[in-house]
């Protein structure tokens, strides 16, 4: 996973069984909120920012550039993010 977290880790710090993580993963389960709260404080990131990143860009109406752009935007700042937390990692080993 992107986060650093392998599925196992993750479902165990969230407090859900991993074939329900995977389900999530896979788009064919829908969180909780309760579960997305617990998920996006394990990641360190604002529960808004994993809805968007867990939503299929296709759920987005393309006839709004604003919605899209937010999207991307969104998932740009995630993997700026892990890029950046990599960097952090490796300058404290």
């Amino acid at each position: 996973m992107a986060s650093g977290f392998s599925v196992s880790e993750l479902a165990k710090k969230a407090a859900v069984s991993v074939p329900l993580l995977s389900l999530i993963e896979k788009g064919e389960r829908t969180p909780s909120m309760v579960l997305l709260k617990n998920i996006s404080t394990v990641l360190r990131i604002p529960m808004s920012s994993l809805i968007l990143l867990l939503s299929d860009t296709d759920d987005v109406n393309s006839d709004d550039p604003y919605a899209n752009q937010i999207v991307e935007t969104v998932q740009e700042l995630a993997k700026m993010e892990d890029q950046l937390r990599t960097l952090i990692n490796r300058s404290h080993q």
